[in-house]
């Protein structure tokens, strides 16, 4: 299995990149362990090919990974955690690769994902944002009982930021974290009599603020 792995990853410049993903994924249904395995060891070795690698590591993540080796999994995340905020030697492409591969890894292990972003709260990075944002989006209803920390921290970290684009990158992505998690959200509690007075009243406010921005339109849906 190991030695078959290897050599699917070897071919993926030459074939249908794809495919050999899902090869690969299928490989992981009854080898997860030796799966991950190589493509971990592949992802700290061939930095030529990691964007491709980290393609099949999401289609192997996709699947269900409940009862991951503790080790396994701590290993995934740092190593995306790491790629994801590495400086100018990293491609825009790597550092979006990584942080999809946390979002997915976040189905089966939010926790575990969601604390590594706090952490790296402290040294504010624009793909932290980014993948903060996808998280809300995908998975609302985890996000809640984080969402006072997060403010929390990004209030206190925001007179850090001096550069303009980060600054940007900061405040945009804030904003896109709570807009996109507040319509998920919404549509489960108006579903509840007792939280439908107070929300009604806030949805005016909402629509004030973003009357225009596009942003607006995940309320609006809702």
């Amino acid at each position: 299995v190991y030695n078959e792995v290897v050599s699917l990853l070897a071919h993926m410049d030459d074939q249908d990149k794809g495919k050999i993903a899902l090869r690969i994924a299928f490989i992981a249904e009854t080898k997860l362990a030796i799966v991950l395995t190589v493509l971990l060891e592949k992802l700290q070795k061939d930095e030529q090919s990691r964007v491709d690698i980290y393609c099949a590591l999401e289609k192997v993540l996709q699947q269900d990974t409940q009862g991951l080796e503790r080790r396994l999994l701590e290993k995934i995340i740092t190593l995306a955690s790491n790629h994801m905020r590495e400086t100018q030697e990293a491609t825009n492409e790597l550092k979006v690769a990584a942080s999809n591969t946390l979002v997915t890894l976040a189905r089966c292990y939010f926790n575990d994902v969601m604390c590594e972003l706090l952490y790296c709260l402290e040294l504010p990075e624009e793909f932290i944002f980014i993948t903060l944002g996808n998280l809300s989006s995908a998975y609302a209803l985890e996000c809640i009982p984080f969402v006072g920390m997060i403010l929390n921290v990004m209030i206190s970290m925001l007179e850090l930021v001096k550069d303009s684009r980060m600054r940007q990158a900061f405040c945009g992505e804030l904003k896109q974290a709570i807009i996109k998690a507040l319509g998920p959200m919404m549509s489960l509690l108006l579903h509840r009599k007792e939280p439908q007075n107070p929300i009604f009243k806030e949805i005016s406010w909402l629509l004030e603020q973003y009357k225009e921005e596009m942003d607006v339109l995940h309320v609006t849906k809702t």
